[in-house]
């Protein structure tokens, strides 16, 4: 008699290869770390290319930090009824076997961030040279290239619980269920530091926008299922798993790509948590166009609120209908002042820009006063638009997969830029010490939107204030600030 389907969850995932801390931190350290992960890296990773690019003490800015979670893993576990284990931290051959020694797992599910691919394929390997008979999955953006199929047994592209709902004779059209899973996201600096709880939910699949450079829309197959639970629902869970874990102030990040569409579901859930006496903050991801039409009074008077909005400007200099007529800085400023925090995330790279160029949007960007940026150079993601683009141009340097999704790694043919790490690496680090000694950094920006609710942020704000002026001085020596920016620093910090 065949054992029982059981099957391990496990994520395939490089963080230092995308991280922006290497790149204005320690440019030397992240050579290092990209030879020891990419051997092949070798040809581009020139030594005095590094060495030329100024590093930064550990004194002069906070650190964020963020615990591992296999997200993909544990919505896909809560919705299954096969038993299923899911592992967080990324794997490498060594510990994915030793996991499969301690179970009699008949199958392994792979979610896999293209920027680990080559690991993906020594880990498949390592599951078949191990048993087998274990089925092999894999789904995530790595999954959409064309040989992830040469490597596992099935590939996802699309919904992942009713293929596996499928794959394990279940109930395909059972109602989904609604995982809360939690990490921690810490702010260092020295000795101190700040954390906070994130509880994390995915409440929709896909996303209804089809962004050039996005993989979202492919990897789903085109299908965005729009809110898979009702508001009622929404807040009877959280309201069970704040009695359950006896804390009344959490914070709840929305996983989805696009998490505000409907704004009546919004409306009404913020209208459920009106005569609670507990603090929701919600971290979503959205688009201009309907963060534009939010009444924010409409949800003033709730326990649920808004604490960060991510949005995607991508570029001044290009039509993105989800940005049609919007005016940046007015939306900002509008959360801003009711104590929001904002983060737009700008993309560099496109045939359009320039050197010169970039650093005029850059600019603007921090010009628009948003809490923090997000500023990424375009990575080609398989099947989207800018892919196929370039291919069909022959422009896609010969390079393995992961490359194409390294930081500062300049992975096809530009009118501006050298292929490699020459010209955009550089560019990069002058990008994030203009915002930060423009802004003067994450701190002084979070202090400045707390000071506007003084008795939500109370604690906070003191926290912060600490570090912010253990790092003025260092700062200061560091950037060698203007007059103006080292005034302005002084007084979001209140000296």
């Amino acid at each position: 008699m065949p054992s029982p389907n059981k099957i391990l969850f496990v994520q395939v995932y490089a963080g230092g290869g995308i991280s922006s801390e290497f790149l204005y931190r320690k440019p030397s350290d992240y050579r290092t770390y990209l030879l020891k992960t990419y051997p092949q890296m070798k040809k581009w990773a020139r030594k005095d290319m590094f060495d030329e690019i100024r590093k930064w003490p550990d004194d002069v800015a906070v650190q964020g930090s963020i615990d591992d979670l296999n997200v993909a893993g544990h919505f896909l576990s809560e919705n299954i009824k096969t038993p299923s284990k899911v592992l967080d931290s990324p794997i490498i051959p060594e510990i994915l076997i030793s996991e499969l020694r301690k179970d009699s797992y008949t199958h392994v599910g792979f979610s896999i961030i293209s920027i680990d691919y080559s690991n993906f394929v020594k880990c498949a390997r390592a599951v078949k040279d191990f048993d087998s008979s274990i089925i092999t999955l894999a789904g995530g953006p790595g999954a959409m290239f064309d040989q992830t199929k040469d490597y596992v047994d099935h590939v996802c592209v699309g919904r992942g619980v009713p293929f596996l709902r499928k794959l394990f004779n279940e109930k395909i059209d059972d109602p989904y269920k609604l995982k809360i899973m939690s990490n921690q996201y810490h702010l260092k600096y020295l000795n101190l530091e700040t954390s906070t709880v994130l509880h994390r939910m995915v409440t929709k699949i896909g996303c209804p926008y089809k962004c050039d450079f996005c993989v979202t829309h492919n990897m789903y197959d085109g299908e965005y299922t729009g809110e898979l639970f009702t508001p009622q629902y929404i807040h009877d869970e959280l309201i069970n798993f704040r009695d359950k874990i006896g804390e009344n102030k959490l914070s709840i990040y929305f996983e989805e790509p696009t998490s505000v569409v409907s704004l009546k579901w919004w409306y009404d859930l913020f209208d459920l948590f009106k005569d609670d006496d507990g603090d929701f903050a919600f971290y979503v991801y959205c688009v201009t166009s309907i963060l534009e039409k939010l009444d924010l009074e409409k949800i003033s008077n709730s326990a649920a609120r808004f604490h960060l909005v991510n949005f995607g400007i991508e570029s001044f200099n290009k039509n993105y209908s989800k940005n049609t007529n919007v005016n940046m800085k007015s939306l900002i400023r509008k959360f801003s002042d009711h104590g929001i925090f904002t983060n737009p995330n700008y993309i560099i790279g496109f045939d359009f820009d320039s050197k010169e160029s970039v650093m005029e949007d850059i600019k603007r960007l921090v010009d628009l006063g948003a809490t923090m940026n997000t500023v990424l150079h375009l990575h080609p993601h398989p099947m989207t638009s800018v892919w196929k683009e370039l291919e069909s141009q022959n422009r896609l340097l010969d390079v393995p997969i992961e490359f194409h999704f390294i930081h500062g790694f300049q992975s096809f043919k530009h009118p501006n830029f050298k292929p490699g790490f020459e010209d955009m690496l550089p560019l990069l680090n002058k990008i994030y010490q203009y915002i930060q000694t423009e802004t003067g950094g994450k701190i002084v920006s979070y202090i400045q939107l707390m000071k506007n609710y003084p008795k939500l942020f109370k604690k906070d704000i003191k926290s912060l204030i600490s570090m912010g002026k253990l790092v003025y001085p260092k700062w200061k020596k560091f950037f060698n600030p203007s007059e103006l920016q080292d005034k302005n620093y002084l007084s979001k910090i209140g000296l």
